[in-house]
C-alpha cells in the first residue's frame, strides 16, 4: 500500500445542441448534479439564435469546466467530431441535449471501464422518459453486461449516441464520426451504429452495460405521424449505412442487406392499407431500399469508411465563437486541445484531427 489514491480518468462530456433551449436547460440541470470529481463539458452549439448559449452561461458556475463552441454547419456527428477535437479527457462521454442522468452517472462510466480495461467503447442503457403509449422514443435497453468482439457481433452494437463512451486512444484510432450519418446529416440516423461497427472491425471490444443509464426525452408523437416519419428516416439511414460498407468491400454487408430487408418485410402489414387508422409499415421497407440506392449519391473513402461531401469539406466546421470557463467563472482562453503533456503549452492542439 502506497497510500496514494489512483487517479481517476478525466472525462470529457460532449453534447451537441441545436435550437432546443428547454431541453438543454433540463439536461444541464442534471449535469450540474454530477458527483464525479474530474470532468468537463464540451457544449457544441449549432443553433440559429443565442438562446442555447445564454442557457449554457447560466450553468457555468455549476460545472467544473465548460467549453462552449458555436459552429455554423449542422449535424450531430459533425458536432461530436468538433467536441472530440476540443476535449481534454482520457474518456469521451457522448451525451445528447434531450437526455438527463443521475448524479452517479460518470462514476458508473469510469467503473465500467475499470472493470473492462480491454474495452474501447461502452454502450449504456437509453430509457424513455415519456409515455410510450402516445410517443415513440428511441431506446436501447441492456439487460445484462456483456462484451462484443469481432465484426460478426456488429449487428448487436446498436447503442445510441446519447449513451456511448469511448477511450481517447480508441477514438484516435477509428477516426471521426461519419458526418453524413446521424441527425442533421444527409442520412438522419445510424451514426452511432456505424461508429461502433468501425471499432469492432479494428479488433476493438465493446461493452454493453445496464449500469450506465440515460433517460431520453426525444420523442415523436404517434398521432401526428411524427413517429412514422422518424421510423422512415431510420430505415433510410440503415440502407445507406449498410451499402456504404458493401461499397468498402465488407464481406458481411450482403448478409446485412438481406437480414435487415427481411426484418422490414416481416413487419409489413399490407392488409392495413384498407384498414383506417392502422399502419402497413410498407413505407419502412420502401425507405430502406431507397437508402441502399441513395448511398451511391456520395463518394466513399474506402480506407476510413466514411462518406465524403465536398461542399462540407470546403466549408469546414468553422467556429463562430468559443468560450471556456471553470466553475469559478474564469475565462481560460480561446484555443483548447487535450490536457497538455509535460513540456507542452496549454494552447497546443492535441492529436485529434
Amino acid at each position: 500500500m502506497t497510500g496514494v489514491a489512483e487517479r481517476k480518468p478525466l472525462i470529457s462530456v460532449i453534447t451537441p445542441t441545436c435550437d432546443r433551449p428547454d431541453d438543454l436547460r433540463r439536461s444541464l440541470d442534471s449535469l450540474s448534479r454530477v458527483t464525479y470529481p474530474d470532468w468537463e463539458l464540451i457544449l457544441v452549439d449549432q443553433s440559429h439564435d443565442d438562446a442555447s448559449e445564454l442557457i449554457g452561461a447560466q450553468f457555468e458556475g455549476a460545472l467544473p469546466r465548460l467549453v462552449y463552441e458555436r459552429i455554423g454547419l449542422k449535424g450531430s456527428s459533425r458536432a461530436r467530431n468538433v467536441g472530440m477535437r476540443l476535449a481534454s479527457g482520457d474518456l469521451f462521454a457522448f451525451f445528447d441535449d434531450d437526455c438527463t442522468i443521475t448524479p452517479d452517472w460518470l462514476d458508473q462510466v469510469a467503473a465500467t471501464f475499470a472493470r473492462h480495461p480491454e474495452a474501447a467503447l461502452v454502450c449504456g442503457t437509453v430509457a424513455s422518459a415519456l409515455d410510450a403509449t402516445t410517443t415513440f422514443v428511441p431506446e436501447f435497453r441492456v439487460s445484462s453486461e456483456r462484451v462484443l468482439s469481432g465484426r460478426m457481433s456488429g449487428w448487436h452494437a446498436r447503442g445510441i449516441g446519447a449513451a456511448m463512451y469511448v477511450r481517447r486512444e480508441a477514438a484516435e484510432r477509428v477516426g471521426p464520426w461519419d458526418e453524413q450519418l446521424g441527425n442533421g446529416g444527409r442520412f438522419k440516423a445510424c451514426g452511432d451504429w456505424d461508429y461502433a461497427y468501425r471499432l469492432l472491425r479494428l479488433g476493438s471490444r465493446i461493452v454493453l452495460t445496464p449500469a450506465v443509464v440515460v433517460r431520453h426525452y426525444g420523442g415523436r408523437n404517434y398521432k401526428d405521424q411524427a413517429a412514422s416519419r422518424l421510423w422512415r428516416s431510420i430505415a433510410y439511414a440503415q440502407g445507406a449505412l449498410i451499402m456504404k460498407h458493401l461499397r468498402c468491400g465488407d464481406p458481411i454487408a450482403p448478409v446485412w442487406i438481406l437480414v435487415q430487408g427481411k426484418r422490414h418485410l416481416a413487419m409489413a402489414r399490407p392488409l392495413n392499407l384498407v384498414r383506417r387508422g392502422r399502419s402497413s409499415h410498407l413505407a419502412r421497407l420502401a425507405f430502406y431500399v431507397r437508402g441502399l440506392v441513395a448511398s451511391f449519391a456520395l463518394p466513399v473513402d474506402r480506407k476510413r469508411r466514411l462518406y465524403l461531401d465536398a461542399s462540407a469539406r470546403a466549408a469546414g466546421s468553422q467556429a463562430i465563437g468559443r468560450r471556456e470557463t471553470t466553475a469559478r467563472g474564469e475565462v481560460k482562453g480561446a484555443r483548447l486541445g487535450r490536457r497538455p503533456k509535460p513540456g507542452q503549452s496549454p494552447g497546443s492542439p492535441g492529436p485529434m484531427v
